[in-house]
Order: structure tokens, then C-alpha cells, then sequence
């Protein structure tokens, strides 16, 4: 605590006898004390106004220095001294001659009057705070250490008082929540990075942490943090899930920023690696609840007021696979203020784009897509992914359904490969070879549909049948591994219809 504060809680608990007796001893005895005792007694002055008005900082340390046109470094020497003499005056005061003899006794002596009116008053400080907010913030558990602390080096506090004494408890509950808290989440850090990594894991980690019930019950936060808490060791249930996503729903408007943006980040790359591994029940569609709220909620936005590039165009990814137009809409309409200058039209474009897809406009999407110049863009690999797979996706839409090529197909799936043969580095291998394995599926695809663009069903219903068994067997085994999967097995269930209606009328 500053040498300010300790001088005006000691003052404070002078009587009134007392205050006057120790002005009278601050009051020069010689000429050469004469500007010392002068500046001690405006000191003690300004302190007794900070003593009426019951505020400790009522002025800074800037502004007394000021007002005795001194330097900060100035007073704190007139402080130490003030300090000095009014312990000496307290010790005096307080114990006898012969116990003054006593050094174990001094230190007791200043506790007792020091600490009465700063432990009491720090307590009803929290204890206020408390009662008016059902918000557990950063700064309460600092306020709480401090309580801790205090205790600490004022055991003389009177805990028989039933206001420490409620405090005390709260403060302990506080504080084993903070504790639990900041556990789970090295804990759940630590299996992220063994996940990311695939690595098995270990025993540093363990399967349960034992928290109270009751303890969950006082705070909303540690019931989300104990409720992710097995994505350490497996996947979560979908009834896990959903009762994350409705504490999430009702009561993350509460939490910090920090733990709202380290769930979602959790919740996300735990799932995409035991997606990856076939061990989850969750589908992409759950996690959509989860992107969906994130982005209306805010928990995206960082503190420069901007939402990150990539978290926009994984929000619209999930939101388009999901056929969430509404969703895409509002991308596009109201979420401009949160986009970087630099990627608002790409961001805008993407959404629009997305739109155009799901109102099945292929040349627009197409039209949009080509619209932008790609140069004028920082090196945005994923942007760049998402705007080629659009773009063949709706390509081949159009020659399928509309038996239309709006573009030199082939072209387009060679650039794309070239693209993630050129990125190979920054890209994971799994990854690579999902794109590669679609690449090799689609040429094969693209073959199947020219021919029968060219030659029509009627002529060889027999040799098309095999053709398109030919793919599906690529898709079910050599090339099990691809990207944008479902999609595919969309167009091999339409092919296939397509195929059985020529063959009936035949």
C-alpha cells in the first residue's frame, strides 16, 4: 500500500486528543526545521480533508506535491517521515514504557490501529460491489487476492464481525472458482495442441476434476468450463452440446471477452479433430449453432472493433453449407462496420456469391466470383480455397442441371490444383490431399457428363450405367479422402435418378 494511504488510515485512527497532540509534536523546534515542520503540517492539513470526506484518494500524490510546490520524489521523503513520527506517537500512545522495550510489541501496536479501518473498509467495498452485480469480473478476483492479502499481513482483524466473516467465505468460493476455472483451462489447452498434433494422450491430463456442485451452482462460468471440460479425453455428446449452447445462449452476455472467444475456439477445434477422426456424434449442423451465435453475439469481435478475415468466411462456409441465406444476407447487409476496409469487398462479394448458389444463379455466382481482383488481396489462402471450390462447385451445377458450361471446366479445376500444389507448405497434407482426391473426381465426373452431353443416354444406357459405377467406386474407395463429399453424393444421387427416368422411358 503507498506511504499516502498507510499515513491517512493511521491518522484516521487517532481521537481527536490524539490528532492534536501529534500537530503539536510535527510544529518546528528550531529555525532550521522551520520549512520541514511547515510542509509536514500542510500534509497533515490536506490529510485530516481527505479524513472528513472519507476518501483515501480523494487527492493523488501528483497533487499534494503540487500544492506544496515540491516534486512527487519530494513528498515521499516528507511521507516517510510522517510515517515515522506518527508510528513512534502510536507506539507511545498505545504501550507502556516498558513494553516500548518490547520489539516484539511495536509491530502489533501499528496493526491494530492501521488495519481496523482499511480491512474494514476494503471488505465493504467488495461486500457492496457484491450485492449490486451478479457479474464475476477479472477485477473482482484481483479484489479478492487483495482481501486474501490483507489478511495476510493484518491478523488482527476482528473475524467474529459477520460482514468479514460473509466475505471471507464468498471470496474463498470466488477464488476456488477462479482457481478451477484457470485449471480446466490449461488443461483443455494443453489437449488441444495433443489433438492438433495427434499425439495419444497422457496421464498429465486428468479424465475428471472433482469440483463441488455446489461451487458450480455460484457461477455460471465454471458450469461451461466444467461441461467442455471431457473434450480433453473425447468428443462431446449432441445432449453435452445442447446444454452448453443454452447455459451459452442465456448467460454468455456475462462472460469476459477472453472466455467467450477461448470456448468457441475450444468448442470448434475439438470438434474438427475428432470430426477428422469419425469419433463424434456432432454434425456440422450443431456446430452451426455455435458460428450462428458467436457472430450475433459478438464474441468474434476483437479489440480493434474488427472481426478476423478467416472467422468471417468460416462463419459463411458453415452458414452456406447449411443453407442459411438469411444468415448470408446479413453478412452481406450488416456487418459491414466490422470488417476491415481491405476485406470488405471480398467478404461482401463471397456472401453475395454464396447467395447467388442457393437461388441457383450459377452464371451470377460465376460473374461475382471473377468480378474481383485477386491481386489487389494480401496472400488470404483461405479466401482463395473457398472462391475456387464456389466456383467449380457452381460450374458444375450449371452443366448438370442446365446441361450448360458456362466456363472451361477443366481450366478451372487445373488452377485450382495448381493453387494447392503451390501452397503446399502453409497447408496441411490432409488437407492437400482432400483437395487433390475432389480434383481427380471431378475430372473423372466432367468426363462422364461430356460424353453424355455428346452422345445422350439412349445410344448406350448400358456403358453409362458402368461409367457412373466406375465414379462411385472412386468416390467410395480410391478416393474415400476428398472434400466437399456430401456435395458429391448429391450429384451422384441426381445422375443416378437421371439415369433410371431415360431407362423407364426406354
Amino acid at each position: 500500500m503507498e506511504k499516502k494511504k498507510i499515513f491517512y488510515y493511521l491518522a484516521e485512527a487517532l481521537s481527536e486528543q490524539e490528532k492534536q497532540e501529534f500537530k503539536q509534536e510535527l510544529k518546528p523546534r528550531t529555525k532550521k526545521q522551520q520549512v520541514l515542520g511547515q510542509r509536514l503540517d500542510k500534509i497533515m492539513v490536506i490529510v485530516e480533508k481527505m479524513i472528513v470526506a472519507k476518501d483515501p484518494d480523494l487527492y493523488s500524490n501528483e497533487q499534494l506535491a503540487k500544492s506544496l510546490k515540491i516534486s512527487v520524489k519530494q513528498l515521499d521523503k516528507y511521507l516517510s517521515i510522517l510515517l515515522e513520527r506518527v508510528e513512534k506517537f502510536i507506539i507511545c500512545q498505545t504501550l507502556s514504557k516498558q513494553q516500548v522495550l518490547k520489539n516484539s510489541l511495536l509491530k502489533d501496536a501499528l496493526l491494530n490501529r492501521q488495519e481496523k479501518n482499511y480491512v474494514i473498509q476494503l471488505f465493504q467495498k467488495l461486500q457492496n460491489e457484491l450485492e449490486q452485480t451478479e457479474i464475476t469480473t477479472n477485477q473482482h478476483y484481483l479484489d479478492w487476492s487483495k482481501l486474501y492479502s490483507s489478511q495476510y499481513f493484518f491478523p488482527y482483524t476482528d473475524k467474529r464481525d459477520h460482514k468479514v466473516e460473509y466475505l471471507l467465505d464468498r471470496s474463498i468460493e470466488q477464488l476456488d472458482i477462479f482457481y478451477h476455472i484457470t485449471q480446466i483451462r490449461l488443461f483443455c489447452e494443453k489437449a488441444c495442441r495433443k489433438l492438433i498434433l495427434n499425439q495419444v494422450q497422457t496421464t498429465d491430463i486428468p479424465n475428471h476434476i472433482d469440483i463441488s456442485p455446489q461451487l458450480i451452482n455460484q457461477s455460471k462460468l465454471l458450469e461451461v468450463y466444467s461441461k467442455i471440460y471431457p473434450t480433453t479425453n473425447r468428443a462431446l455428446t449432441r445432449l453435452e452440446f445442447n446444454d452448453i449452447i443454452l447455459i451459452l445462449k442465456n448467460h454468455s452476455d456475462t462472460f469476459s471477452k477472453l472466455d467467450q472467444e477461448f470456448i468457441f475456439n475450444l468448442l470448434t477445434v475439438t470438434h474438427s479433430r475428432y470430426q477428422y477422426q469419425n469419433d463424434t456424434e456432432l454434425t456440422n449442423k450443431d456446430m452451426y449453432k455455435l458460428h450462428k451465435m458467436a457472430l450475433h453475439k459478438g464474441w468474434l469481435i476483437q479489440d480493434n472493433g474488427y472481426i478476423y478475415f478467416d472467422d468471417f468466411l468460416n462463419t459463411m462456409n458453415i452458414a452456406f453449407a447449411q443453407k442459411d441465406a438469411e444468415l448470408l444476407g446479413d453478412i452481406e447487409c450488416d456487418f459491414e462496420p466490422y470488417m476491415e476496409e481491405q476485406h470488405q469487398i471480398y467478404i461482401i462479394t463471397l456472401a453475395r456469391a454464396y447467395n447467388f448458389y442457393l437461388h441457383q444463379r450459377w452464371s451470377k455466382v460465376v460473374k461475382e466470383l471473377n468480378a474481383l481482383a485477386i491481386a489487389q488481396l494480401d496472400d488470404r489462402i483461405n479466401y482463395m480455397i473457398k472462391r475456387n471450390l464456389l466456383t467449380l462447385q457452381a460450374l458444375f451445377q450449371a452443366f448438370i442441371l442446365d446441361k450448360e458450361e458456362l466456363e472451361d471446366i477443366p481450366n478451372n479445376l487445373e488452377r485450382h490444383l495448381r493453387y494447392i500444389q503451390r501452397k503446399k507448405d502453409l497447408l496441411s497434407n490432409d488437407f492437400c490431399l482432400l483437395n487433390e482426391n475432389l480434383v481427380k473426381l471431378l475430372k473423372s465426373l466432367y468426363t462422364y457428363l461430356n460424353k453424355r452431353q455428346l452422345i445422350g443416354f439412349p445410344h448406350s444406357l448400358e456403358s453409362t450405367q458402368k461409367e457412373l459405377n466406375t465414379w462411385k467406386d472412386k468416390l467410395e474407395n480410391e478416393y474415400s479422402n476428398t472434400a466437399h463429399k456430401s456435395w458429391l453424393y448429391e450429384k451422384l444421387d441426381y445422375l443416378q435418378a437421371e439415369l433410371n427416368a431415360v431407362e423407364q422411358k426406354v
